[in-house]
């Protein structure tokens, strides 16, 4: 049986006890986030002033809004504005602000849908700072563009390029990370290599020259396993399992005992052995053990790491006592020259077919419905959010007849294009059920006591079929 789910102006034509699908990998940008599932469909929600939630209308959404529903992706990296992606034919994708050229499309400016960024296949991974961007090629050559005020390209200059550039000739790359205005990237053999600002000491090399415009090596350690740059700092795992830091500490961004005291070295946080992943943000971070554990520290004045308060925490903490994290982002940030912005995280558990997420809300970028007052925020993490309660099979883009009206709906809502008296089922985004009932054509159906927010209405038509329609309640 098939039914039909209106999202976003789009018809999805659905499969009643199709598949439920996972999450492979979340990522947060400075006031939006994105999503991609394991059937490689890619979604977003929040802020999309400069078009990063890949659509051309420039309207906000507090809901996962599929991104090119007909298009597949297999990796995705939130910017500070703007958005980077492979598609599942290897293809380079780019949307959202193209200031600097970030986007790497051979122009400057806005581009709010989604188009390749470069003639070709073979690429591998994407990684996405402030206002440039990196790309990995599957033969292990790496690539960058847009804003090099600061040497974040590494191309030996502070020129911007609006093309994918090509660095250096080395083509034994293995994984990449932007912070706001600075890179790193590991090497097959375990080398950590870092570029751009280094004016906090994020870059790890044990000084604070403002400026390195060519990638150079951190130590002489091989034995890195993974790094993660945040705004004005840095973390990173060994392959023994320990975990390090370098740069800004204002805001207990390093994991020590105590804040303030920036380092320019990365310094081992504690003495665990045992860390699995780490991702810095803004201005904190979360790690994951190899016990499914989540920990977390840095500013947390929007609630973004999940503790139920807005306290700072520093050293690093462990979140609630789950046991099944798979992963977690934490909001890039950025700056406009006295205030940093990206305040909240995303992630999933193991097998989840939801998405957990914390923090602040304001502008939608928590995909649960809400535009939160700026002063509050999620303190907890809310693990009920889903890109769709209701299993996407395919696309259809052609109109289908029943209609919510009005929409808005503030009391009553009545439904156009319906012939026969029908069931339904009224629904929040996360699929719970809250009032059912029969509609007749012409009547109307009591949604006063709904709060404010998006909801899902649900028809069962007298021949089988259904109509899934999203409405937004005021």
């Amino acid at each position: 049986m098939k039914s039909t789910l209106l999202l976003a102006g789009l018809a999805l034509t659905i499969t009643a006890g199709a598949q439920i699908h996972h999450y492979l990998k979340t990522e947060c940008g400075t006031e939006f986030t994105l999503a991609l599932r394991s059937d490689s469909t890619l979604w977003a929600t929040g802020q999309n002033g400069n078009g990063q939630l890949g659509n051309t209308d420039y309207t906000d959404t507090s809901v996962f809004t599929a991104v090119v529903p007909a298009q597949k992706f297999i990796d995705v990296a939130a910017g500070g504005l703007h958005t980077i992606a492979i598609a599942a034919d290897s293809t380079l994708w780019s949307w959202g602000l193209n200031g600097n050229g970030q986007l790497g499309q051979g122009t400057a400016g806005i581009s709010g849908a989604p188009a390749q960024s470069l003639p070709g296949t073979h690429w591998r991974v994407v990684a996405a700072g402030m206002a440039h961007s990196l790309a990995l090629k599957n033969d292990g050559t790496l690539w960058v563009a847009g804003y090099n005020y600061n040497g974040q390209l590494g191309t030996g200059d502070t020129t911007q390029r609006l093309t994918w550039t090509q660095i250096g000739t080395d083509n034994n790359w293995k994984s990449i990370t932007a912070g706001g205005v600075f890179s790193m990237a590991l090497k097959n053999d375990g080398s950590l290599w870092a570029w751009g600002y280094n004016g906090d000491g994020e870059l790890g090399m044990g000084n604070t020259s403002p400026l390195v415009s060519a990638p150079a090596q951190v130590g002489t350690a091989t034995d890195w396993r993974s790094v993660s740059g945040g705004f004005q700092f840095s973390v990173a795992i060994k392959t023994a399992g320990t975990l390090w830091s370098t740069g800004f500490n204002g805001n207990g961004n390093l994991g020590r005992a105590t804040t303030g005291s920036n380092d320019s070295n990365f310094t081992q946080i504690g003495t665990a052995t045992d860390w699995k992943s780490a991702s810095a943000g803004a201005s904190f971070s979360f790690a994951i053990k190899n016990d499914g554990t989540l920990w977390g520290w840095g500013y947390n004045g929007s609630g973004q790491l999940g503790t139920g308060s807005t306290a700072a925490t520093q050293p690093v903490v462990q979140i609630g006592t789950d046991n099944d994290w798979k992963y977690v982002s934490c909001a890039d940030g950025v700056s406009d020259g006295s205030s940093v912005y990206g305040l909240h995280s995303a992630g999933f558990h193991t097998a989840a077919t939801t998405l957990c997420v914390a923090g602040a809300g304001y502008i939608g970028q928590l995909g649960d419905s809400i535009y939160w007052a700026p002063t509050s925020g999620q303190y907890t993490f809310n693990c009920d959010i889903a890109a769709t309660t209701l299993a996407v099979e395919e696309i259809a883009t052609a109109p289908f007849e029943p209609i919510v009206m009005p929409n808005p709906v503030y009391n009553t809502l009545a439904v156009s294009g319906i012939t026969q008296p029908c069931n339904y089922r009224l629904l929040d985004m996360t699929g719970r059920s809250l009032l059912s009932g029969v509609i007749a054509p012409g009547a109307q159906v009591d949604v006063s006591t709904l709060t404010t927010g998006n909801y899902l209405l649900q028809l069962l038509h007298g021949n089988g079929s259904h109509s899934v329609l999203r409405f937004v309640k005021q």
